[in-house]
């Protein structure tokens, strides 16, 4: 069953090669290492005779950790990140679709007029400002943050 899991992120590897990546083959990704990690498991409380109740705990703490750590990392910017830097074609119409964190990726390769590639048919991503505390997101923080930033080495001499 690992060998499968490793066949199948390989033939993914493949698909991100050629075509890019989404957000469901980065999902698929993850997905793909739980199971891998959720198999290693098994095999462990299998080859040390531990108790169901031992597995379940540590394959619960392994999502919940996973969870945890996927609400700090902005998806659509690691895809702009990933398709903008590899391949020399992208599929910008899908980027222009994404949210407002594909921005900084895109002001990275394009400049200043990266709004210009989405062209008008298009969503064009925009910041959005939290009106009050309960709106306000860590990463909306870090993209306003990471923005402000490049907008100021944009105008240093």
């Amino acid at each position: 069953t690992l060998a499968l899991v490793f066949a199948s992120v390989w033939r993914l590897e493949a698909y991100v090669d050629i075509y890019g990546l989404t957000r469901l083959r980065l999902a698929a990704y993850i997905w793909m290492g739980l199971v891998a990690a959720g198999l290693c498991i098994v095999a462990w409380q299998i080859w040390r005779d531990r108790p169901a109740v031992w597995m379940l705990l540590r394959s619960g703490a392994l999502g919940a950790v996973v969870l945890y750590l996927c609400t700090f990392f902005s998806f659509d910017g690691a895809i702009a990140r990933h398709n903008l830097s590899r391949h020399a074609e992208p599929d910008i119409h899908m980027l222009c679709d994404l949210s407002e964190d594909v921005i900084p990726a895109m002001a990275a390769r394009f400049g200043p007029g990266w709004a210009a590639q989405c062209g008008t048919a298009y969503h064009l991503p925009r910041i959005s400002h939290p009106a009050d505390w309960r709106e306000w997101g860590f990463r909306n923080w870090r993209l306003r943050r990471s923005l402000a930033a490049m907008t100021i080495e944009a105008t240093a001499p």
